[in-house]
């Protein structure tokens, strides 16, 4: 703490003399300069209580060292008393402006005390009390110089000593000595404090400064002024550029990031040249760099979204941003060669692991590129995110559905290497996985762009490539050659209806034939087994979702052959009992196989079987039939099955349906 100036000391000091505004010594004073006439002694008193109340509360404050009520009561003279006392005398005046001036030097040498002592918490103090005396001017750039950027300036060399401890621990490993990573979340104790990485020094040196903002921001308001905040928070930016920008500065240096470009550089042209020779460099290498160069570009642009939030400045390039900018161009360089190599390796190592419907190709080409995405928008810098999703975009349209394409082809067409159903999971999978990244990457925008609409726009106007991309994975690879797995099946279930026998299937039936069939179906029972059989091994082995598509279409080879054959048969209304236990049999089976939606796949069968069980035809004039799934020349044709319907009443309704 500074040294106190005692009140004693401050009064010789200064020349302070407070005088005791009698009532006597101030009728004195009155009349001998302003001639009055005499007034009751009464009214005298009475007039100059509250001035002798002002000069004693001063002078009571100072002795007690309790110098903001000694304002408070001067402010109170001129807010109040002044205001509300009539006819205050200008001698009165005067005389409160004398001690006024006498406790602004009074205030003024124990801000000089307090600044020769370097005693912050003085300054901070004596500086508020200028301000209570009508002395902004002098009190806001001693409270920017000697405290505000002292305390920042402390803050910023304590930050630089603990990130050179962490540099000099790393060239000097000792094995006794275990570098701690501080995460965020987590206290500090005196140990950790002893040295920072880029990323904490970074984060925590802006983390003070907001803080500090938060901390005084009130305080400023009300002593200095609304616009002194705008001040002081300039202030607080030009010094974070000054703190920070050589923690910038020393983060490429010293990770050598020019040298990792040029390395990557080369090894492209290599590439490109065909002269490359030896390992190319493993891109896992760059997991830890690239996480740093992320944060450090978010800390950066966090740190301006919060003080440009309180604060009304013109936003600047300063140095800082400049050695960000530098970051982020390199960022983009490494993460680029991150992706792109890691996917290659993917391609390199794909293999099928036993008990797995999928190759590892999907799960580690997806999970490459859904690290480098977040990572990516985690920087906070919307032109790097967009940039790298576009990027992330182009290798699954081109390279990544190259791949598959080329994987559908040799295991369709040529037979060799790969297994089929395992290539369409890769497929179905990756549909997918582009989706469900897209919707993730999406989600998380909106979170760490929150307040900036404009930024969230042009994210999710580089997201929709990705959506473009999961249905044409979807209606141009997929569904084409699980169609072709279908017409391969062609023969086997033409032969299940030839084994079935659905021509000799018969629903002119009376109570008892319907008994009969309820102990042994001569129809669906069998059908359903040959179906079962079918299935069975592609459930086994192809994806839930995949299996449903499979399902789907040969239902619709299985629901086309019943209704072609149904409209060939004639219907008792015992018989049309008979079909609907039928339909409703093979429906539930086939919902029960899979979680896809296939219910739809029955909507005509459903429907011919329904209007086969109506009372009479004109039944149908009283229901919605906006959404049959069958025209009006379809249900009369369907409804003429029913041997029991007359051909008039068939007639009268197709009168009705014109």
């Amino acid at each position: 703490m500074g040294q106190e100036v005692s009140t004693s000391e401050g009064v010789q000091d200064v020349g302070v003399e407070i005088p005791s505004p009698d009532a006597s010594n101030l009728q004195s004073s009155s009349t001998s300069e302003q001639q009055e006439p005499q007034i009751e002694e009464e009214k005298i008193e009475e007039l100059l209580n509250p001035v002798k109340e002002c000069f004693d509360g001063v002078q009571t404050c100072i002795e007690e060292k309790a110098y903001e009520g000694a304002v408070a009561h001067i402010q109170n003279f001129y807010r109040v008393i002044l205001l509300t006392v009539e006819d205050v005398d200008d001698v009165y005046i005067e005389l409160i402006e004398s001690v006024e001036e006498k406790l602004k030097r009074l205030v003024r040498a124990k801000l000089d005390a307090a600044m020769e002592n370097k005693n912050l918490s003085e300054i901070e103090r004596f500086c508020a009390l200028h301000a209570g005396l009508g002395m902004n001017d002098e009190a806001i750039p001693i409270y920017r110089t000697q405290y505000i950027e002292e305390i920042i300036k402390s803050e910023g060399i304590l930050t630089m000593d603990l990130l050179n401890a962490y540099i000099e621990l790393k060239d000097k490993p000792q094995p006794e000595i275990q570098i701690k990573e501080w995460k965020e979340g987590e206290e500090m104790d005196d140990e950790d404090e002893k040295y920072f990485d880029f990323v904490d020094a970074t984060r925590k040196f802006y983390e003070f400064l907001a803080g500090l903002l938060e901390e005084k921001k009130d305080f400023i308001v009300a002593a200095f002024g609304q616009e002194a905040l705008n001040v002081i928070g300039a202030d607080l930016i030009r010094l974070a550029d000054v703190y920070a920008s050589p923690i910038f500065d020393r983060f490429l240096s010293y990770m050598k990031i020019q040298e990792m470009i040029v390395r990557i550089k080369m090894q492209k042209m290599a590439m490109d040249e065909d002269t490359h020779q030896g390992e190319t460099i493993d891109p896992r290498t760059f997991t830890e760099i690239l996480g740093q160069m992320s944060i450090l570009s978010q800390s950066n642009e966090l740190f301006d979204k919060f003080f440009f939030s309180r604060i009304k400045i013109p936003k600047q390039m300063q140095q800082r941003h400049r050695y960000v900018k530098e970051i982020m161009t390199y960022y983009n360089i490494i993460e680029e060669y991150f992706m792109t190599e890691s996917f290659k390796k993917a391609i390199n190592n794909d293999k099928q692991d036993p008990g797995s419907k999928t190759s590892s190709l999907v799960e580690n080409s997806f999970f490459v590129l859904k690290q480098s995405a977040h990572r990516a928008l985690a920087t906070s810098n919307c032109q790097s995110a967009c940039a790298l999703i576009n990027m992330l975009s182009n290798i699954l349209n081109y390279d990544y559905r190259k791949l598959l394409e080329t994987m559908l082809h040799e295991s369709f067409e040529e037979g060799i290497r790969w297994n089929p159903r395992m290539i369409l999971n890769n497929v179905q999978v990756s549909t997918e996985y582009v989706e469900k990244l897209r919707i993730s990457l999406d989600s998380e925008a909106q979170k760490l762009y929150a307040g900036s609409d404009k930024e969230i726009e042009m994210i999710r106007t580089c997201l929709i490539e990705l959506a473009n991309i999961s249905r044409q994975y979807n209606s141009e690879l997929l569904l084409p050659y699980m169609q072709e797995v279908v017409s391969r099946l062609d023969h086997i279930i033409s032969n299940i209806f030839i084994s079935v026998d659905y021509s000799k299937a018969t629903y002119d039936i009376d109570e008892e034939r319907f008994q009969m069939n309820e102990i042994n179906d001569p129809f669906m029972e069998q059908l359903i087994i040959k179906l079962h059989d079918l299935i069975s091994q592609y459930k086994e082995s192809f994806t839930e979702n995949n299996f449903g598509i499979l399902l789907s279409l040969i239902l619709d080879f299985i629901c086309d052959w019943i209704e072609k054959g149904t409209l060939k048969k004639t219907f008792s209304m015992i018989g049309a009992m008979q079909f609907k236990k039928e339909v409703k049999m093979l429906t539930e089976y086939c919902t029960s196989q899979t979680t896809k939606p296939i219910r739809q796949k029955f909507s005509r069968l459903s429907l011919i079987s329904f209007l086969l069980n109506v009372t009479h035809p004109r039944d149908v004039l009283e229901l919605n039939r906006d959404t049959w799934k069958l025209k009006n020349k379809e249900v009369l044709d369907v409804l003429a099955r029913r041997k029991d319907f007359s051909k008039g009443d068939i007639e009268s309704l197709a009168q009705c349906f014109k």
